[in-house]
């Protein structure tokens, strides 16, 4: 009898790479090739963000011939798309990817409006897949990613050409390809668990998940050997950013009836958006994803993660009985203490997440402050006030420490 509670095949996870797409990537032909070149076109051209006040004359041009090219571009229909997933997921990826080209190029002080060209076929792409018509985590780095000639982990798509860039997306990517080990030590429990199996047959798994999470803490604070901070400040983060990170509105055109008004939330690619992380907190029981009954900032970030994985994370959350329960119900010192441990480097995660964010975040945004003297505002690409987004995180999931007298 197959007494799995969890089969990853049925959520398009993978045994060998977990949330991170499979190899080789799909890439989109025929007419909808022409999107393809569009992308291609602009990493080609290394357009520069139209903020930069160091533009010269010759590179505004050169962005506003770009968007030229993307504004006289036929309006290709991607209904012929629906039945593929992974074709739908390269044109939500290259779609995505050209939005935020077009929309950060444009000069500060200029209205917004996204080219009916663009805008329908990644509506009905976003409506199809159930994401929103923006970037997301998954089209930054979940199906973004490759190996170079030397087994190194590369991102094809990319906004700065720097070095930096492709490190700050490596981190994450090596922290979810560890996650394959998470979720075999997931499923381990969760089966033990299900067959009643006795405390003793948790102890070991549950051990190794903390040594797992303090690696990817690891992971984190390695980031600052390859990526420099004000590289990654100034010249990736702002292509990054949502509507909701900016203080203009962006209109789709094109679109039928108000469904060019119907983005109301639109973020940016944040690590808040891996279903991996989510996962953790879900099988831990720590309680990030919903106040007062209705979904945190962290929980709406689900919203942002492929369809599949968030039927994971629910077929998670309503296992017959959670491992907190089966901790608590245990009456059983040491497995509480080795349960605490897994919590606590959980939240230490979350520590090492906060100092990534000063250090990439606060302090360059103090800097640029200075020099222009005003307040600095800390916000995440994900549209969130940064800093008391990530300790809120951190200190609900310290909360979830079970005592043991």
């Amino acid at each position: 009898m197959d007494t799995s509670l969890i089969r990853l095949e049925d959520f398009d996870i993978s045994p060998d790479t977990g949330f991170l797409g499979g190899q080789p990537h799909f890439h989109l032909a025929g007419e909808w090739k022409a999107w393809e070149d569009l992308l291609e076109d602009a990493m080609e051209r290394k357009l520069v963000l139209g903020e930069n006040a160091a533009c010269s004359e010759s590179t505004l041009t050169e962005s506003a011939r770009w968007r030229d090219c993307v504004c006289e571009a036929p309006l290709l229909s991607a209904t012929a798309l629906d039945n593929s997933v992974p074709a739908l997921r390269r044109a939500h990826h290259v779609l995505s990817f050209i939005l935020h080209f077009y929309v950060h190029t444009l000069p500060p002080e200029t209205a917004i409006y996204i080219p009916p060209s663009l805008a329908v076929p990644l509506a009905h792409v976003s409506n199809v897949l159930d994401l929103p018509p923006v970037i997301t985590y998954s089209d930054l780095v979940l199906y973004n990613w490759t190996t170079d000639s030397t087994g190194d982990i590369c991102f094809p798509s990319a906004f700065s050409g720097t070095a930096d860039e492709q490190a700050f997306y490596r981190a994450s990517a090596i922290i979810e390809l560890r996650g394959v080990e998470a979720l075999d030590l997931i499923r381990q429990i969760s089966d033990n668990i299900l067959i009643g199996a006795a405390a003793a047959q948790i102890t070991k798994p549950l051990a190794d998940m903390t040594i797992l999470i303090n690696d990817f803490k690891k992971v984190l604070l390695d980031l600052r050997k390859d990526c420099d901070p004000e590289v990654y400040y100034q010249q990736v983060r702002p292509w990054l950013r949502g509507e909701d990170s900016l203080p203009r509105k962006w209109t789709f055109q094109g679109l039928a009836g108000d469904l060019g008004e119907a983005f109301k939330e639109l973020s940016g690619p944040s690590a808040g958006q891996s279903t991996l992380i989510h996962a953790l907190d879900i099988f831990l029981g720590v309680n990030n994803h919903r106040t007062n009954g209705t979904p945190s900032l962290f929980g709406r970030m689900q919203r942002y993660m492929p369809q599949e994985h968030r039927r994971f994370l629910a077929c998670l959350s309503s296992a017959p009985r959670s491992l907190r329960d089966f901790i608590k119900e245990s009456n059983d010192r040491e497995l509480t203490d080795i349960y605490n441990n897994a919590v606590l480097a959980l939240k230490a995660f979350r520590d090492t997440h906060l100092i990534i964010a000063t250090l990439y975040i606060v302090v360059p945004a103090n800097k640029v402050s200075k020099r222009a003297s005003r307040e600095a505002e800390y916000v995440g690409t994900g549209g969130t006030g940064l800093v008391p987004f990530l300790k809120g995180i951190r200190d609900r999931t310290k909360e979830s420490v079970l005592p043991t007298e």
